[in-house]
C-alpha cells in the first residue's frame, strides 16, 4: 500500500463507523428457525461454533492477502505500545499503595498480596484460546480470601486463586471514581443475582453481552460495572483495528457487539496498578 501505517490507522479509524453497517449483512448470528427472526435466546452452541468456523474462514481469506502479516504485525507493536502507554498513563492516577506487598514468589513480581474485594483481574491464557485475545483472554474480579469470582466454562463461580498464579501475564486494577463499598455492593449484587456454583450458565454467544441468562468472563465484569453506572465496553479503537485486520468485517463485528478483556483493559474507568 502507498499510504504510511500512520495513515492507515487513521483511515481505519474513520472506516470503523462505515464498517459497522456491514453489521445487518452479517450471518455470524444465524435464526434457529429460518422462517422466523434471529433472536439471542436463539444462538446456540451449534451457533457459537459457527462464529468459530466463520472467523477462521475470514482469518484464513485475510491471509492470502500479501500484505497480510506486514499488516498485522503492525497493529500488533502499535498494541504492544498501547497497553505500555495505558499502564504508564494509570501509574501517575494510581492511589494503591503497594510498598511492601507480597508476591507470589522469586520469580514473579506480580503484587498480589495489594489485591482488595472487587478488583478487576485479567489473565493471558491465549494460548489455549486465540480467537479474540490480543493480548488478555480471561477476566474476573477478586473476591477476597484468595479467591475469584469469574465464568468458567462450569458457569458463574467463585474459585481458588492459585489458578491466576502460574507465571502467566496478569493485570490486576480498581475501578475509577467509585467508593470500595459501592464495588463491594455491585459485587454483592452480581453473585446473588448470577449465583456462585454455576446456576448461571457460560455464555457462548459472545456477541449477546446484553444476555443475564448466562455470561462469559468479561461480560460478568462489565455486568458488575453497569450495575455501578459504568460502562468499561471501551469498543477501543485499537482493538477493533486489531480485529478487523485478523478478520475483516466480521472481526468489526465482534468487536462492537462483544466485550472483550483486553477493551476492558483498555478502559478508562480502570486504574491499573499491575499489568505484564
Amino acid at each position: 500500500m502507498g499510504t504510511t501505517f500512520e495513515g492507515s490507522v487513521r483511515g481505519m479509524k474513520k472506516a470503523l463507523s462505515i464498517l459497522c453497517l456491514m453489521l445487518l449483512l452479517s450471518a455470524i448470528i444465524r435464526p434457529a428457525n429460518a422462517n422466523g427472526p434471529s433472536t439471542p435466546d436463539s444462538f446456540e452452541v451449534s451457533d457459537a461454533e459457527e462464529l468459530v468456523r466463520t472467523m477462521n474462514s475470514a482469518a484464513l481469506d485475510r491471509q492470502k492477502n500479501s500484505n497480510y502479516k506486514r499488516d498485522l504485525d503492525h497493529v500488533e507493536e502499535l498494541g504492544v505500545r498501547m497497553f505500555a502507554l495505558k499502564l504508564e498513563q494509570d501509574a501517575t492516577a494510581n492511589s494503591r499503595n503497594l510498598a511492601g506487598v507480597s508476591v507470589t514468589n522469586s520469580t514473579s513480581s506480580v503484587p498480589w498480596g495489594a489485591l482488595l474485594v472487587g478488583d478487576i483481574m485479567h489473565i493471558d491464557n491465549k494460548k489455549f484460546f486465540n480467537l479474540y485475545a490480543m493480548h488478555y483472554s480471561h477476566s474476573g474480579i477478586y473476591n477476597g480470601n484468595n479467591t475469584v469470582f469469574e465464568s468458567v466454562a462450569d458457569g458463574v463461580m467463585i474459585l481458588p486463586i492459585p489458578a491466576w498464579q502460574q507465571e502467566q501475564p496478569v493485570a490486576l486494577g480498581y475501578t475509577r471514581n467509585r467508593s470500595h463499598s459501592q464495588v463491594i455492593q455491585a459485587l454483592n449484587w452480581a453473585k446473588s443475582a448470577y449465583g456462585t456454583d454455576g446456576r448461571t450458565p457460560y455464555n457462548f454467544n459472545f456477541l449477546d453481552k446484553s444476555t443475564d441468562s448466562s455470561l462469559y468472563c468479561s461480560q460478568l465484569v462489565w455486568k458488575v460495572h453497569q450495575h455501578m453506572g459504568v460502562d468499561v465496553d471501551s469498543n477501543h479503537w485499537l482493538y477493533s483495528l486489531y480485529l478487523t485486520t485478523r478478520y475483516g468485517a466480521v472481526g468489526t463485528a465482534f468487536a462492537y457487539l462483544a466485550v472483550a478483556p483486553d477493551e476492558i483493559y483498555l478502559s478508562a474507568e480502570i486504574i491499573y496498578f499491575h499489568a505484564d
